[in-house]
């Protein structure tokens, strides 16, 4: 996941102000450097939360070069959920809950092994 691209890594209705036809993404707290596709899996991840079916929220990402063979994306979802899992464990929020649960069905649906 690494890379030297800007990430914001939160993307959510709250973090994009649409004005006209002009979006900003505000709130850069968690703004990191990293691999350009781990922003659309952090995206498709966003919408599997806001209740989109996984297979619809990973399905535009699949025209991606790097998400092809599955392997990235694999670790991706494997490191997701464990830090959602520490993050829920840690200060078990019901949003944290609730992403920590999401991110653990990412992984299943992708038939990934036991964490």
């Amino acid at each position: 996941m690494t890379g030297n691209h800007l990430l914001h890594t939160d993307l959510h209705p709250e973090n994009v102000l649409i004005s006209g036809d002009r979006a900003v993404l505000v709130d850069w707290a968690w703004a990191c450097k990293g691999a350009a596709w781990v922003e659309p899996a952090m995206l498709a991840f966003r919408l599997m939360v806001a209740g989109h079916p996984i297979d619809g929220a990973e399905g535009w990402g699949r025209e991606l070069a790097t998400w092809q063979d599955g392997t990235v994306l694999d670790e991706f979802v494997i490191a997701n959920y464990r830090s959602w899992r520490r993050a829920a464990d840690h200060d078990p929020q019901d949003w944290k809950l609730r992403a920590a649960d999401m991110a653990h069905r990412w992984s299943l649906h992708r038939h990934l092994p036991p964490h």
